[in-house]
């Protein structure tokens, strides 16, 4: 809304601006002296709109058949990139020039893009890892109907409508469509090719290229992309002599003394060639072999590398080990199966780490989100967010002790792990609910995320929103969301209330969120002449109030990481006018002026 406002004021002033100078001033020096002062004036707004590109498309498979397309994505940034609100679209028409936009479901892994990270959006998700069973990417499932053979315009825009990229591909009959350089902003065959078979999901594309000459056309035998240029060719050899593919496994967790199984197994020769193993565990041990057994003894970080040769070269790759505590009772541990952890544990392992956690919950799903709910440790110090995308959780309730298994991620500074499987979350037993940890106002910081806390203080109303202070000086914004039951007419400012809830962050700083009313206990207003007869004692929110306070105001959440409210846009709207209506203003001043001018040069005459 912001950005297409902006724009429209902006070119509205253009216009305006143009079309009074050219018939207003004639003489060359003053007009030109004038657009150099409005150009000054406009240029940066219209500059600031051009923001570059964070995430760009790399591979189209527009050929396959409609449940099997899908294309692919890639952040390009050194940042984390949030697509979750993000839209794919196609199918532009006359009837329908905006085209058709498709939501992108997270089916795998969470909607935050690493910096330099590939991801797959699949017309059919599970299908799609049925065609690729060895692609361990980020996937988003969508439903479109067809990609046009013949090529068409598609557009990948944010949660606010802006487009992040947007583009015509090119005919592909066969094959999928692959991008050369993803920072290269040319969509013609110069930076796209044709490429057979099934692509390069989840990785670079890495064909080579070769001008085409007599001497080329001779070489070894090869596949030859039938979409190449006459100018180059694309060649794919058949069974090329390449170092070999190392495959360490993923990052595990374990206990002091635990032995782990290293799995190297998934490692590849091309060619089909004999591969030779050799591991270094980084704690002076190393072994032989594609699947050996290890037990580290002391606490920390450690990276397993594996290096594998061929008669060619060789070729590295490493898995994370995240050693903590020590193992009373020792066991034998695989590193692609999850580790039993407790939340304390969670804060050193590494992202993408498959794990057990258990823990108590504190806040039930649906409650803030339908997506997430959190557990604590037994002493409520560490807290972690247990994610699912499509929100199938079974039935919780606060004070529970349950085992998530999934993949470690971070939200926010909140270790989350990220649920896939229908059954990968089980009940253990029931205990009480954990109580509130109490803190003073003023030391609330990063320390306290995702934690379960009890906060003191007055309420404050201010711009709409609705803040706890503290005569330390904390300050801390308080957010209401639908699925808490909380009534909004239940604070007034200047009231002293006891809240309990969970500490939060976005891009606007920390938060505190309170779980059901009787998270909220007022303690006493704060207004010392209040009427006579009116009860100061504290109360839980929902029992029966001696006083009754008006509704405030309140804005909502949104689950969402855009942040542009009306506000923002209508005060951006105002700031355009006032500088059109300024515009104007001397527009006219100029006219009036000349006028007198030549009343005064026709009167002299």
């Amino acid at each position: 809304m912001y950005h297409f406002s902006a724009f429209y004021v902006n070119f509205t002033g253009v216009l305006v601006y143009l079309t009074y100078m050219r018939s207003l001033f004639q003489y060359k020096k003053t007009r030109l002296s004038l657009l150099i002062i409005v150009f000054g004036v406009v240029a940066p707004e219209f500059f600031a709109l051009a923001e570059p590109r964070s995430v760009v498309i790399t591979e189209i498979a527009s050929s396959l058949p409609t449940d099997e397309e899908w294309i692919e994505v890639y952040n390009t940034t050194d940042g984390i990139v949030d697509i979750s609100a993000w839209r794919f679209v196609e199918d532009f028409t006359e009837n329908d020039p905006d085209g058709v936009r498709h939501k992108l479901t997270s089916y795998r892994a969470d909607s935050l893009l690493d910096p330099r990270e590939y991801a797959i959006i699949a017309n059919n998700a599970a299908l799609f890892l049925e065609k690729h069973q060895d692609f361990s990417g980020a996937l988003f499932d969508s439903s479109w109907g067809s990609l046009k053979e013949t090529g068409e315009k598609i557009e990948i825009i944010d949660g606010n409508g802006v487009v992040i990229e947007e583009f015509s591909y090119l005919q592909t009959d066969d094959g999928i469509l692959a991008r050369k350089d993803p920072f290269f902003s040319d969509y013609s065959s110069l930076n796209w090719v044709n490429v057979q078979g099934g692509g390069t999901p989840g990785k670079p594309y890495d064909a080579i290229i070769l001008p085409l000459t007599p001497a080329s056309q001779t070489s070894t035998p090869a596949e030859i992309s039938p979409n190449s240029s006459s100018s180059e060719q694309v060649i794919f050899p058949v069974k090329p002599l390449e170092p070999p593919t190392a495959a360490a496994g993923i990052n595990v967790a374990a206990r002091v003394g635990e032995t782990i199984i290293f799995d190297g197994s998934r490692s590849y020769d091309s060619s089909g060639g004999e591969l030779l193993y050799h591991w270094d565990f980084g704690d002076g041990t190393k072994a032989e072999g594609a699947v050996v057994k290890h037990a580290f003894l002391l606490e920390g970080d450690y990276r397993a590398l594996l290096t594998v040769s061929n008669s060619v070269g060789n070729d590295s790759d490493s898995a994370r080990v995240t050693v903590v505590g020590d193992s009373s009772e020792p066991a034998l541990l695989k590193n692609n199966e999850p580790l039993a952890l407790t939340p304390e544990d969670t804060r050193t392992l590494p992202p993408k780490t498959e794990a057990v956690i258990q823990g108590i919950v504190t806040v039930e799903p649906g409650i803030f989100a339908k997506t997430y709910f959190y557990i604590s440790s037994k002493d409520g110090t560490v807290a972690s967010q247990v994610y699912s995308a499509d929100g199938e959780f079974p039935d919780l309730h606060i004070g529970q002790v349950i085992e998530a298994a999934g993949t470690i991620s971070s939200y926010y500074g909140v270790k989350r792990i990220i649920t896939r499987a229908p059954g990968a979350i089980s009940v253990i037993r029931g205990e009480d609910p954990l109580p509130g940890e109490e803190v003073a106002l003023s030391l609330i910081d990063d320390a306290y995320l995702g934690r379960l806390i009890t906060l003191k203080g007055a309420v404050l109303k201010e711009d709409g929103k609705i803040f706890i202070t503290a005569d330390d000086g904390g300050r801390i914004r308080v957010e209401v969301k639908n699925g808490t039951g909380i009534s909004k007419t239940d604070l007034h400012e200047g009231v002293l209330v006891s809240l309990t809830g969970i500490i939060d962050k976005t891009v606007n700083g920390l938060r505190f969120l309170p779980r059901y009313p009787g998270d909220i206990v007022v303690v006493t207003p704060i207004d010392v002449d209040a009427p006579e007869g009116v009860s100061n004692k504290s109360r839980v929110l929902g029992e029966k109030a001696e006083i009754v306070l008006p509704e405030i105001e309140y804005t909502p959440s949104i689950e969402t990481l855009e942040y542009t409210t009306d506000e923002q846009s209508r005060s951006g709207i105002v700031k355009y006018l006032v500088a059109t209506a300024a515009a104007l203003a001397f527009i006219l001043a100029g006219v009036f002026v000349r006028e007198r001018q030549e009343k005064q040069r026709i009167s002299s005459s």
